[in-house]
Order: C-alpha cells, then structure tokens, then sequence
C-alpha cells in the first residue's frame, strides 16, 4: 500500500503555485490530490470529480457554444498522481476507476486541442506515464484495463495489441460464475465489482447471471467500439471472433456486436431490433436484458428500456436513414404501447434530424392523435410541431386537442386525463385543477400557430381567464414550452390580442415578463400597448424587459422619448439607448447614454452598434480588440460583435476571414446555435463582397440534415431554429447573388 506521508510529501515537491488549471492558479489541486489518496471510497471520487472541474473541458461541455479547448499547465504535473493512483491495487476500486476515468478524459483533450492550446509538457509527462499505463493492461479490474484500452487508443502502433488484449481476456474470463475469481482485497479478478456501477452488476449477477459472463460482454463490447474507431488495426483473428459472435453468440452478445459501433451492422438490422428489444427475450422475468446493462448502465426497465434500446440502435445506424426509418414502420402499429411510443420518438428524432422527416412522418404519426397511451399522443404532437406544412391534413384534429375541456364541475380544465412525460420536465405540464394547459392541449396550439391556423387565436384566448393563458411563462432558454413561444407566431392577429395582452401588462400577476418578452418579438405590431409598457418604465422588476419592447415597437412610441432618455442618468447603459435609438432613430442622442468605456460583451450594446453603424466610430477600436481577443482564444462566440464592427468599419476583409475560417465553424458546427444566424444575416448585408462565403451557405441551405450539432440532442425548439437559419441562408444567398 502507498504511504500518505510520502504520497503528501510528493504533492507537495511540485510547484503549484506556478501552474495554472481552467480557473488561473492551481491553488486547488494540492488538496485535492491529498484528499484523493483518502481510504474512503466517497471522499476519494469527490476528489478526483473536483479535480476534474479544474483541468477537464469536458466536464464543462454542457454549454451549447463550448469554451476551447485547453490543456493546461497544470495536467502534466497531475497525470504521474492520477496514474499511480490508478495503479495501487490497494486503493479502493472506486478510486481507482475515477483516476484512470480522468485520465482517459485528459488523454483525449490532449489528441483534440489545438497546437498552441497544448501545454509543452505534456508530450514528456504522456512518454513518462505511457508504460505505467500499458502496465495496467494486466490488472485484474476489468474496468481498468477497460480504461487502459481507452487511454492507449488513440496511438495506431498499440491498437492491435489492444484488441489481443481485449480478446485474450475475454477468454480468459470464461463463461457464467466460474469467470468470477477472488483478487485482492476480495474484489473478483475478472468480476465487475468496480466502482459504483460495478456494484449493481454484482448484485443484478445474484439473479442468475454470473459475473464472467458480464465482464466477457464488456470486453466484447470494448472490442467492437474500438473497431469502430480504428477498423485498420484489427488482427484478422480477432475480426473472426467478433464475426462468430454477430452470428453464433447467444442475444446480449448479439446485440453488442451488432450496435455498439457503426462497424458491424448486420446487412438488415430489424430482425436484430425486433428480438432484442421488442420480442419475449427482450423481457426477463427479473432484471432486463444484460446488453442493456452494459449499454445504459443506470436505467430502468419498462418502457425507457425500448426507448433508449432504440437509441442504441440508432447511434449504430446513424449514417443509415432508410434502416431507422424501416424500424420506425416496422413497430409505429405495434401492439404494446412502450413499442409504438418508442417508433414515435424514433420517428420525432428523424424528423428534428432531417429536414424533410416532416414530410414522410407527419401523416403516420398524426393518425396517433388518438393513441389510448398519453405519451404516445404526446410525443406524437411534438414532432407534428416540427412538421411545417406536413401537418396540416392534423390540422382539423389538432383543433379539436386544443380545446378547453370542461371538468366535473362544470368549469374549463383541459389538463384533466393528459399525460406528462417525466423526461420533460418544464414543458407546459397537466395537472387537474391547476387551469394549467395540458401537454397534448399545448403542443396543439402551438402546432396550429405555426401553421398560421387562424383557430390558435379563439382558442388561446378561451383560456384568457387563466394565469399566462393556461401556460407557464417559460425561459429564454431552455426547451420547455411557454406563453410567448406561442404569441411570438400571433403577430398577425394583434387586433384580437391586444386587449387580453394590455390587461396582463396592467395586472400584478406573473405574465408581465412572458408578455413582454413577446412583445419585442413582435415589433412594430405591439405599438397599440406602447403607453402600456411605457408604463412600466417605473418599475425596477420589468424596466429592463420594457425598454426591450420599446426599442422594439420603433417610432409608435416616440411619445416616450423624453421618459426613456431621462432614465440615461440613473441607469446608464445600452437598454436605454437601444430603446432611444429605436423610438427616435438619434444615433447621436443614444450614444451620449453609453459610458464613456462600456463592456463590449453586453449583447444589448453589440445590437445597438450594429444598428447605428458609422457613427459609432469611436467604439470601433475597443470592439475589434474584444474580437481579437476571442480568437486569440482559439473560439468566436461574438458574431454580433463581429456584425457591430462591420456596420461601423465596413471591413469586409477581417469579417470574411474569421467567418471562413475553418478553425472557427461559425458556418458549420455552430451554424444553428446562437452564432450562426447573426452571421449569416452579415454575409446577407455584405451582399456580392461576399461571395466566397456562397459555397458554405449552399451547404447549409441544401443539406437534408440539420445544422443542429448532432451531439447536443435535438427536440422541437432546435429544430424550428434550424428551419428559420434555412430562411436566413436563402436570404443571404439571394442577397450574396445579387438577387
């Protein structure tokens, strides 16, 4: 066993002080790498798990438009600890595993970052460690040659050994309980009794499925991934044996060799599909099938388990459309709900995929409208709320779901017998009693308001006697559904609108911020409620949101002037002089209510640069070295910024050059985020100068899937922002042409 004292002693040997992790100064790491060699299992992962936060852009990928990539100087000072303790067979096994989880991670960042963004220690600190860690292909975790297997993937001359590796355990492991031998500390030498997740297979093993036949599937499925990263590596032999179990292995085998990897799909994938997931061997007495351990570690079984059995079906197959689709038709009429609701959120998932998905779903799906399962009706209304067009023959159907139902007493309550998927929480929920709009009522109306169904209008104002008209007031951001994703698309009928709208803005309820948010989205439409909001100016709770509406409204709400630029010296800043700028058009006036230096990361004032342009020409210099800096980053998030300075500078050169940079994706991976649509809109402005942009924008206008990046995981707000960007690129390339 490794000593503390010595262990602390050579923490302590290496100057953190000087090194720096994602936040500045190491300061942290020391008494985490301490607190790691800790004898309790917990304390140790929480160690490593902060350690972690400090040094992995991974663990911070959750934001849509990531930070780069940076290796810092403080990981190659880290990986000698991590990999000794990964290497201790006297630490606990959780330990362990969450040492070489982290090492695996960093490994990974250090093959993806950017030349400049890798720190020059790091070659020597991997060539230091590499042996340790080929080391640990002998150990007898399975889990930590798992991660072994992992760490040393990324080098082409160790794949074949790696997949000898893998099969020679697998062997080794044998077949059933007897593959399960007592190691040290009494942990099985090839059980998988390794970390938290380790621990429920030892106890699902108890029911009747020995712990060798878990780590062979393991070993198996670690195989056919790596097979999938690297096909060029594999010793004909061990192609052989993962051949053998595709066609000869009993149904876990079968199923992992066949979908744990794009490599080895079978030539017609369904009748895999249809015994492995939906058929009587897909459910167990007890327990659920063990491929779907292996694959979803922490799930539950019932109808989630079709739904991500799908899923990892459809990873397998996402280059293949025709074979999804043929699943999809294959289970959508299926007698057991959890199978035809698992078809529609196949079905919904190709739709927000692929543009034209709407097209071939939107009438199958629609004839579920009413399905006797609440989840399917449910998931089906969604992906009609991507359909566009296509879910127009639905139209008379989904009038009929968005109307108010009426309760045992009489009063209006349309949430009453509507499901709720737990999988959507925040999304416009059911609740008896609440007056709150059910998910199926919802979904519907949306859908309606998107067509420019002119039944959205009566039946959204049915409920006017309801708090935000039944629906919650929603995010910014966020995929759930709220009140003004639905008048965002009833502009057009602000004649009928208005009055219940100018009652909510008078009200002390919780729709004020809802309502005003909508309000900028229609613009020059609310002008009837500008008094109304100007009213609100006085108010700290909505000033802000009112002045948004204001610059919104434009010219109609000139009358105010005078009381939006009075706000200028005691709330300095861009939403009073976006909000002047909008009513009067004085770009002169609305430059004198900026600081004299104000932050050109507000978002706001980007906007209102780029709406002035030219004469906001003294703020050029700071703007385009608050770009500069972004790029030295290695990442642009500023498209506006970038806009705001061609408005003002006119420099075509600098705009092309960071926007077609292929470092930067602006037009590819992060098209259909935030970035993408202010550029596109510049390349629009800029007109023929910006010709070269055209061969991206054809891309992104004439591909059949979306710009979405596949990995974020799409739903029906993603995808409708995919459809607007089409709107967008069409524009521009209209523009670009000269049209």
């Amino acid at each position: 066993m490794g000593d503390p004292l010595t262990w602390t002693a050579d923490v302590h040997e290496v100057p953190w002080d000087t090194l720096e992790d994602l936040d500045g100064p190491a300061s942290e790491i020391p008494g985490l790498l301490i607190q790691a060699f800790e004898p309790s299992p917990q304390e140790a992962v929480d160690a490593i798990e902060e350690i972690a936060d400090c040094v992995d852009t991974t663990v911070r990928m959750w934001v849509v438009v990531s930070e780069p990539d940076v290796l810092t100087s403080s990981v190659p000072a880290l990986l000698p600890f991590l990999v000794r303790l990964a290497s201790d067979r006297d630490r606990p096994a959780e330990a362990r595993e969450a040492a070489m989880n982290l090492v695996v991670d960093l490994t990974g960042l250090a093959h993806r970052v950017r030349p400049e963004n890798l720190d020059t220690a790091w070659p020597g600190a991997w060539s230091d460690q590499r042996p340790r860690i080929e080391a640990l292909l002998l150990d007898p975790l399975p889990s930590i040659v798992l991660h072994a297997v992992d760490a040393l993937a990324r080098e082409a001359h160790a794949v074949p050994r790696l997949f000898r590796v893998l099969h020679g355990r697998w062997e080794a492991a044998g077949d059933g309980a007897e593959g399960a031998h007592e190691g040290q500390n009494g942990q099985g030498a090839l059980a998988g009794a390794e970390g938290p997740r380790g621990r429920d297979e030892a106890r699902a093993g108890a029911s009747g499925t020995g712990d060798g036949r878990r780590t062979r599937l393991r070993l198996l499925t670690r195989a056919v991934e790596l097979l999938g990263a690297r096909p060029d590596g594999i010793p004909p032999d061990v192609l052989s044996w993962l051949l053998d179990r595709r066609e000869h292995g009993d149904l876990d085998e079968r199923m992992v060799v066949a979908f744990a990897s794009p490599a080895l799909v079978p030539a017609d994938p369904l009748p895999l599909v249809l015994e492995g997931i939906v058929g009587d061997a897909a459910r167990p007495v007890t327990g659920r099938p063990l491929w779907s351990e292996i694959a979803y570690p922490a799930l539950s079984s019932g109808t989630l388990l079709v739904r991500y059995g799908l899923l990892f079906v459809a990873r397998a197959l996402a280059e293949d459309r025709p074979a999804r689709e043929r699943i999809v038709e294959a289970l959508i009429d299926h007698p057991r709900a959890a199978v035809r609701l698992g078809a529609v959120r196949l079905a919904h998932d190709l739709v927000a995929e692929y543009r034209s998905g709407g097209e071939r779903w939107a009438g199958p799906v629609g004839a579920l409208l009413d399905d006797p399962d609440s989840e399917v009706r449910a998931w089906s209304l969604r992906l009609l709320t991507m359909a566009g067009g296509a879910a127009r023959p639905s139209a008379d159907r989904l009038a009929e779901l968005a109307r108010p139902a009426t309760g045992p007493d009489g009063a209006a309550d349309d949430s009453a017998g509507d499901g709720e998927d737990p999988e959507e929480a925040g999304t416009a929920r059911a609740g008896a009693g609440t007056g709150q709009i059910g998910t199926e009522a919802a979904f519907s109306l949306l859908t309606l308001a998107l067509m420019g169904d002119a039944r959205a209008v009566p039946l959204l104002t049915a409920r006017a006697d309801r708090p935000g008209f039944g629906f919650d007031p929603g995010r910014e951001t966020g995929r759930d559904l709220g009140l003004p994703d639905i008048l965002e698309h009833l502009a057009g009928h602000a004649d009928v609108l208005v009055p219940h709208l100018r009652e909510r803005l008078r009200g002390e309820g919780g729709d004020t911020d809802a309502v005003l948010r909508s309000l900028v989205r229609w613009g020059p439409a609310a002008a009837p409620l500008a008094d109304d909001v100007a009213a609100l100016l006085d108010t700290g709770r909505h000033a802000e949101r009112a002045l948004g509406a204001l610059a919104a409204i434009g010219p109609a709400a000139a009358g105010h002037a005078a009381r939006v630029r009075s706000l200028g010296g005691d709330a300095p800043g861009a939403g009073v002089a976006r909000a002047y700028l909008g009513i009067t058009g004085d770009a002169g006036a609305a430059l004198d209510l900026l600081p004299d230096r104000p932050a050109m990361g507000h978002e706001g004032l980007q906007e209102l640069l780029d709406g002035i342009g030219p004469p906001a020409v003294r703020h050029a210099p700071a703007l385009r070295e608050h770009l500069e800096s972004h790029l030295e980053q290695g990442h642009l998030r500023e498209t506006r910024a970038l806009s705001a300075l061609w408005s003002i500078t006119g420099d075509t050169a600098f705009v092309l050059r960071v926007l077609l940079s292929p470092a930067q994706r602006v037009l590819t991976t992060w098209a259909a985020t935030r970035v993408g649509p202010p550029a596109v809109r510049l390349l629009g402005r800029i007109g023929p100068d910006a010709a070269e942009a055209l061969p991206l924008l054809y891309a992104l206008r004439d591909s059949e899937r979306s710009a979405w990046p596949g990995w974020t995981g799409m739903g029906w707000k993603e995808a409708l922002r995919d459809r607007r960007l089409v709107v967008d690129v069409r524009d521009a390339v209209r523009r670009i042409e000269g049209g």
